[in-house]
């Protein structure tokens, strides 16, 4: 699954992004790992009606590699940079202080 997301077109309408968040219920998958890629997609295309899932997820997942990708990938969509950051400040004390710095990182420079 995670190879099917990874290569998809960068530039999928919100309509076709609803159609396969709804048969292949990504936004509410179990594997952490197609998740993620699935999220990356939502944040870089700003697919707003998954923004709730994702906030969610990092919640739930507290491992850098799970999380740090998916607020740069907010922080660098053009528009999501302070959403990014409050979505940190509701979730950061639910992770290791190295993800911690990694996210404060990412956030601190992206777009700059």
């Amino acid at each position: 699954m995670r190879y099917f997301l990874s290569s998809l077109p960068a530039d999928l309408s919100p309509d076709r992004l609803a159609e396969l968040d709804e048969a292949l219920g990504l936004s509410k998958s179990r594997n952490a790992e197609n998740a993620r890629t699935w999220f990356i997609l939502v944040a870089q295309q700003r697919y707003k009606p998954a923004y709730a899932q994702l906030q969610a997820f990092v919640n739930r997942h507290g491992r850098m590699r799970m999380v740090v990708p998916l607020y740069r990938a907010l922080a660098e969509n053009g528009q999501d940079r302070e959403l990014a950051k409050s979505i940190f400040a509701d979730a950061r004390s639910k992770y290791h202080p190295i993800t911690i710095a990694a996210v404060s990182r990412v956030l601190e420079f992206a777009n700059e």
